[in-house]
């Protein structure tokens, strides 16, 4: 089965991680940008906004993000010079996370089985409660990484949860439980595995953000690796703080 990736930047449906199986192109997209400002948008549903996909230029952005991990929503955010979208659910800058410089911020829905060892996943899943706070507890409890002390915040106007994980520098993908022959190391699942939050490789970093977004949660994760430069670090914070989510219109 095919898993999701991250087009530019990270993977997306692949067996819990990162990428997906069959990923695409890791190169920034090249598709004309149909994004337009939060102040010329006056859509009447949802559809009549514009798909996280292709360049965008800088200003106040009303994009719908989704896959099939994840039902429409609509994300605003404020962005700087030299970002895109990629896959319908990712932001991108300076490659995604297929450049070690470059960044990537992700949308997830809720999924349906995380695990007790992002390693050896297949023996030590579990079914999730679709919660911020459930979610925030399994993924700080989850091995063999040391993840951050889950901290409350503000995503626009939802409550949200913060947690910093990170995938060991000692830690072998290929080591890790097989999805159709390969070895992922990764967070959480959607039905039968097919598509998966797996991780890129050692050292990789995610900043998660859980959103209660009407009592449905909604996963930000803003994934990194250790030699992004401070400029484009500061850049992304400054993006991640300016992030509303809704829903789209009946």
């Amino acid at each position: 089965m095919k898993k999701l990736e991250i087009g530019c930047a990270l993977a997306l449906v692949a067996l819990l991680g990162a990428c997906a199986t069959g990923s695409p192109s890791a190169a920034e997209p090249s598709a004309t940008s149909s994004a337009e400002t939060a102040a010329s948008v006056e859509p009447t549903n949802g559809s009549a906004y514009p798909r996280m996909a292709g360049p965008l230029e800088a200003g106040t952005h009303v994009l719908i993000a989704e896959s099939s991990a994840l039902d429409p929503i609509l994300v605003r955010v404020q962005l700087p010079d030299h970002w895109a979208g990629s896959d319908g659910f990712v932001l991108i800058t300076g490659g995604g996370i297929s450049s070690r410089q470059g960044a990537a911020i992700q949308f997830w829905g809720a999924p349906d089985y995380t695990y007790t060892d992002a390693c050896h996943w297949s023996t030590t899943q579990f079914p999730v409660e679709k919660t911020v706070d459930f979610m925030a507890s399994a993924l700080a409890a989850q091995q063999p990484r040391h993840a951050s002390t889950p901290r409350e915040i503000s995503v626009g106007d939802r409550r949200a949860i913060e947690i910093q994980l990170s995938v060991p520098d000692d830690v072998v993908p290929s080591t890790c439980d097989l999805y159709e022959g390969d070895g992922f190391f990764q967070s959480w699942h959607y039905g039968s595995g097919e598509s998966a939050r797996y991780h890129q490789g050692p050292g990789q970093q995610d900043l998660i953000r859980l959103v209660d977004v009407d009592g449905r949660l909604v996963i930000i994760d803003a994934a990194t690796w250790p030699e992004l430069p401070d400029g484009t670090r500061a850049e992304l914070m400054a993006v991640l703080d300016s992030l509303s989510i809704d829903l789209p219109p009946e």
